[in-house]
């Protein structure tokens, strides 16, 4: 039972991202909030270049889906 409501919440999430992005029509607008959660501090937003980031998160995906 506990597995199903797990994998439920999952794809509750995914949902709400999809939802998210067809709303703002913008992907660095999730990018930029990612990196807010993720801990990055405010003074440094300027300073981020968001192509380096989403480089940087598909090369992290890839090294995880090969392992």
């Amino acid at each position: 039972m506990r597995v199903a409501i797990l994998h439920w919440s999952r794809m509750a999430e995914f949902t709400a991202d999809r939802a998210g992005l067809l709303a703002c029509q913008n992907i660095d607008a999730p990018v930029t909030t990612t990196m807010k959660i993720a801990g990055l501090p405010l003074a440094h937003n300027s300073e981020v270049n968001l192509e380096e980031f989403k480089n940087k998160q598909k090369s992290s995906n890839n090294m995880i889906t090969t392992l």
